[in-house]
């Protein structure tokens, strides 16, 4: 995998970690409000994987090896 497409997919998962929360938590929230119940665990849940995912991410582009003088991702 090139650093093109390394950056593409990077960005790609970035974006999908920071939306699909935002939309199941609101989706989750709005039933559970709706029938009154407790919402903490469906946010949890869904905020949780997703986190873990987003901080691999990361944790992949700051731990990447690159040569002297060398720009990451250009």
């Amino acid at each position: 995998m090139n650093k093109r497409s390394r950056w593409r997919f990077l960005k790609t998962v970035v974006t999908f970690c920071l939306a699909f929360p935002a939309a199941a938590g609101t989706g989750g929230l709005a039933i559970c409000w709706r029938y009154g119940l407790d919402p903490t665990g469906i946010v949890q849940a869904v905020v949780t994987a997703y986190t873990v995912e987003l901080g691999l991410s990361c944790i992949t582009r700051a731990m990447d090896t690159k040569k002297e003088g060398e720009q990451p991702y250009e």
